[in-house]
């Protein structure tokens, strides 16, 4: 209707009204036409939707990030209730559901009351160990439906995964809290989940959507430095980026390591590429006798690992399954592999560094380029080169190598992964959010205005549905 307003009003010279009306007519004919494929809610949504992207590409600013006003609260966490969101804690042994788990640990050894919310699976898995003072509330969904044992948070933190992401700031707005998102993967991964999860009809509309709901968190935990640098100018104040860590469970050095290269997870799923590894190694171990190749974690690609076995008789290929104890993984391994396609941030290699276990991947990978600095603490290839894989096994075969690459893996965990850091890192950034201040304790700014401001992107979100 409007659109037909606008024609009439500036379609041209007063002798061209006939025209005009002729075709606003076919306008409202249109129009009609196309709404009626909507229902009345996707009708007023979808018209949200377009008005606010009109706004984007005209140059609308986001505003500095949504939190709770500033008061005179104590900082800290102690005492203070806080919600963890992770839908899929029970369903398996992702790097996203350990790092969940550690944070709930952490702010519960802190003095935080510390719920862990998730989703009950099909067929429940063990869980990742959690510290005692955690209580697990296991929802059959999110939504309407759920009932939350305790409402009064204080803050919720959401660990967005692609389908989970979108969620996020709906769920802190029922609770009537603010909240901290980390984000699970790399930013390209990231919008093009949301693109595809929710059909949208641009990559422009992903990175705008993915910027909306950045803007209404009280802060956003990135895994890398790289990725924080990803928001617009009015987030960044609330925009932490730094990598994940881990503490070895014993204190002693690694052993002298056995002629094993190992994979962790790398049969999971097909992002994970564990094969190529497998394919590799046949090569690598027909020119290098006595090597073994262990693959630790859930195997979902069997038949395929069957075959590249069968045709390279006796060469050592090894399932060895889950393991409990991360020193069998570690202790003894001469090398990593990790193949994916794609990460955000990947656990293994944080993991293998920290004992000083040199790794390999590829160079084009985000998160392993982070992490793997090539002929320093590992090796990165080129995807389409030749037996890259192959040749770099070849070189940290070398005991001369081996023993160089791991003396830089070893310094660089010291000094960028380091346990206490991380804990450091996480505790600023949830004490600031809980006080609703940025990274250097300046309050946040009210938000109000026109569509490219706070109740526009509120009005953004809203407009797609919350699927998954």
């Amino acid at each position: 209707k409007r659109a037909a307003l606008w024609l009439v009003d500036h379609a041209g010279p007063g002798e061209k009204r006939q025209v005009r009306r002729e075709a606003a007519v076919e306008l409202r004919i249109r129009t009609v036409r196309l709404l009626r494929r909507f229902t009345p809610s996707q009708r007023r949504l979808r018209g949200e939707r377009l008005a606010i992207i009109a706004a984007l590409e005209a140059g609308a600013e986001l505003p500095a990030a949504v939190s709770m006003p500033a008061a005179a609260r104590p900082s800290g966490v102690r005492g203070r209730r806080i919600a963890v969101f992770i839908p899929g804690f029970l369903s398996g042994f992702g790097g996203a559901e350990k790092v969940a788990g550690q944070v709930a640990g952490l702010l519960a050894r802190s003095g935080a009351v510390v719920d862990l919310v998730c989703i009950r699976p099909p067929d429940s898995v063990r869980p990742y160990q959690l510290e005692s003072g955690i209580e697990l509330q296991v929802l059959e969904r999110y939504g309407e439906e759920a009932r939350l044992k305790h409402r009064h948070y204080e803050l919720m933190i959401g660990f967005g995964m692609p389908g989970f992401y979108r969620r996020i700031p709906a769920i802190a707005e029922a609770l009537e809290v603010p909240f901290v998102i980390q984000e699970c993967t790399n930013p390209e991964a990231m919008q093009a989940a949301l693109a595809s999860s929710l059909s949208l009809e641009s990559a422009e509309e992903a990175h705008w959507l993915r910027q909306a709901v950045l803007a209404h968190a009280a802060a956003a935990r990135f895994t890398t430095p790289l990725y924080a640098a990803s928001v617009h100018g009015g987030i960044a104040p609330f925009a932490y980026g730094f990598y994940n860590a881990f503490a070895r469970s014993t204190g002693r050095a690694p052993i002298t390591p056995a002629r094993k290269i190992i994979c962790v997870g790398a049969l999971k799923n097909r992002n994970k590429n564990g094969l190529a590894a497998a394919e590799a190694f046949t090569g690598f171990a027909r020119r290098h006798p006595g090597w073994s190749l262990h693959f630790y974690g859930e195997n979902n690609f069997s038949a395929g690992l069957e075959r590249i076995r069968a045709a390279a008789p006796g060469i050592a290929i090894v399932d060895e399954g889950r393991v409990k104890n991360i020193d069998e993984i570690y202790a003894d391994a001469w090398m990593l592999v990790i193949p994916s396609r794609e990460e955000g941030l990947p656990n293994v290699v944080v993991e293998a560094l920290t004992y000083g276990v040199p790794c390999i991947g590829f160079e084009d990978c985000p998160g392993v380029n982070h992490l793997i600095k090539n002929d320093k603490t590992g090796f990165l290839v080129g995807r389409d080169e030749p037996d890259g894989l192959f040749a770099a096994m070849s070189r940290l075969s070398a005991p001369d190598t081996r023993t160089r690459l791991s003396a830089d893996a070893v310094a660089f965990a010291t000094s960028q992964l380091g346990i206490e850091s991380w804990e450091k890192n996480w505790l600023h950034l949830v004490s600031n959010a809980l006080t609703g201040v940025d990274r250097e304790g300046r309050p946040a700014l009210p938000v109000t205005g026109p569509p490219g401001s706070a109740n526009g992107w509120r009005s953004l979100l809203s407009t797609y549905p919350m699927r998954g």
